[in-house]
């Protein structure tokens, strides 16, 4: 009988292949198009396909980390990890959405912060979702600084928005699974809830400050060594 995590990883398996066979299709089509009106319809095209298949593929992994969370096998692999290069990891990968948005993407993060014992990938993974949700919530002119800061037993991050905040009465739910708390400032949850969670595997705490109308800080501190 196949187990469960062996459907899923059969399954995934497969919805991949496809996804990158639609991403590599894409490309190509983008290439080979001809000069002129015809040529640039095409490339238009392609390049929305491929949009569509990277937003599936984030889905597809969101789901699977969902699965791992409830199976209780989310996994990170600790190693030695330079702090402030996650910050400007996260905010170089950012610029070019936020440069489209005319949104000011900062980073602040001191060379000096050192090397921490974390899972690097899985760390950019909850940046990059504290910093895609401040920038889809913060209109065309803000800010959204991206920031750490460290002492011998903690690293610190946070995400500070001049955008359109949260309500005070859904601080406290907006890291719940598939909720939808807001048809303006949140959608189904899976990213801040995932995030929420591999925070927590890390030894350390997630959580959000905001005052509706003004903007949101996300802070996420884990321990300088994980657990």
């Amino acid at each position: 009988m196949v187990t469960r995590d062996e459907f899923l990883a059969n399954v995934s398996h497969d919805l991949r292949t496809l996804l990158g066979g639609l991403s590599l299709t894409a490309g190509l089509l983008g290439k080979v198009a001809p000069e002129g009106e015809a040529g640039a319809q095409i490339r238009k095209l392609a390049g929305a396909t491929g949009r569509y298949v990277a937003r599936m593929d984030r889905l597809l992994n969101d789901l699977l980390d969902v699965a791992s969370i409830e199976a209780g096998k989310l996994l990170v692999v600790l190693g030695p990890v330079p702090v402030a290069g996650l910050v400007e990891e996260t905010v170089a990968a950012f610029g070019p959405v936020a440069e489209a948005k005319r949104i000011i993407l900062l980073a602040d993060a001191p060379d000096d912060l050192g090397e921490a014992s974390l899972d690097g990938d899985r760390l950019l993974q909850v940046l990059a979702n504290l910093v895609s949700n401040a920038i889809k919530f913060t209109p065309e002119g803000g800010q959204v600084r991206v920031a750490a800061a460290a002492s011998d037993r903690e690293i610190h991050f946070t995400v500070q928005d001049s955008g359109i905040g949260i309500p005070e009465d859904q601080l406290g739910r907006i890291f719940d699974r598939f909720r939808q708390l807001s048809r303006t400032r949140l959608g189904l949850g899976l990213g801040l809830h995932i995030s929420s969670c591999l925070v927590e595997a890390h030894g350390g705490r997630l959580w959000a400050e905001s005052v509706a109308g003004a903007g949101s800080t996300l802070h996420a501190v884990v321990p300088r060594t994980a657990p």
